[in-house]
């Protein structure tokens, strides 16, 4: 298997010799991929329904689906917090980790 430094498969399988190091380089992925691209996901959707809210106008119908919309987000990225959050405490606590700020790479 051909491992480039850069690639997601390279973080996965590259450094890894225990246990540890796999859960390392697990939540280096989930940090670094996936939170962000989920975060961005809720901050679209929550956007979407601010639009679909906006350019509703007098129709009750297309606002309450642009609230739902707005609703989702907000959930959405309330939850993106929260898994956020719990992936700093468990690092900080099993892996003496500073803060993991999502960031995109």
């Amino acid at each position: 298997m051909d491992l480039n430094k850069n690639s997601l498969m390279a973080q996965v399988y590259g450094g890894v010799t225990d246990f540890r190091s796999l859960v390392a380089s697990l939540i280096d992925i989930i940090r670094g991929y996936l939170v962000p691209f989920i975060i961005a996901l809720a901050l679209l959707v929550f956007l979407w329904g601010v639009f679909k809210t906006v350019t509703a106008g007098a129709d009750g119908k297309k606002r309450q689906e642009g609230i739902a919309f707005i609703t989702y987000g907000i959930i959405g990225l309330a939850v993106m917090i929260s898994v956020w959050s719990l992936v700093y405490l468990l690092t900080s606590t099993f892996f003496s980790g500073g803060l993991l700020i999502p960031q995109l790479n």
